[in-house]
């Protein structure tokens, strides 16, 4: 993927950073639409960071309970979708911020180590929701210790998440220093 990343031009960066973060968009949308569709009583991030099997189950009755399992699980293939946008946007986004900034900086030069957190929550969200699947084959009679596996793999993706939020930033904050004192060659960051 980094020879795929250097190849491209700002210009092709920026297309790709603009139609990634647009399918990104209309894909959350989606994805929201569907899991209020199915009525999960709690949100998402509760539901998947709980490391409670007995609470999941709880929640996977209900959906038993509402007839909204087959959302549910619709929403499930639909995340893959989503997660697809997502690896794609964090590494056009991140990798487009790091290319425009001065060459000799330390965040120009480790750009492409910068933009693999967001895609490395999508890996983690992969593996999270195949263990939800296992999990939904028996909704309320999975083996308890599943919950480890798939609350595990739900925090490791928050945290990358949220990683990458924070180099995001660094790297706005870096290229709008960098525009206003351009003159200034900054080479600490």
């Amino acid at each position: 993927m980094k020879c795929l990343l250097e190849k491209l031009s700002k210009k092709q960066l920026l297309i790709g950073s603009l139609i990634s973060t647009t399918c990104y968009f209309i894909a959350s949308y989606f994805l929201d639409i569907l899991y209020l569709k199915s009525k999960f009583s709690v949100p998402y991030f509760e539901a998947q960071t709980s490391f409670d099997a007995k609470k999941i189950k709880v929640w996977y009755q209900e959906l038993i309970d509402f007839g909204t399992i087959d959302t549910y699980y619709q929403t499930q293939y639909f995340d893959f979708l989503f997660i697809a946008t997502v690896i794609a946007m964090g590494y056009f986004v991140w990798f487009l911020f790091g290319s425009m900034l001065s060459k000799n900086t330390m965040l120009y030069k480790n750009k492409y180590q910068l933009s693999i957190f967001l895609p490395l929550a999508g890996l983690f969200d992969i593996l999270e929701n195949l263990v939800s699947f296992i999990m939904l084959a028996s909704p309320t009679s999975f083996n308890d210790n599943l919950v480890y596996l798939y609350s595990g793999f739900a925090s490791l993706k928050f945290l990358c998440w949220s990683i990458a939020i924070i180099i995001l930033i660094i790297l706005i904050i870096a290229v709008i220093y960098n525009l206003l004192f351009s003159k200034r060659k900054f080479k600490n960051i």
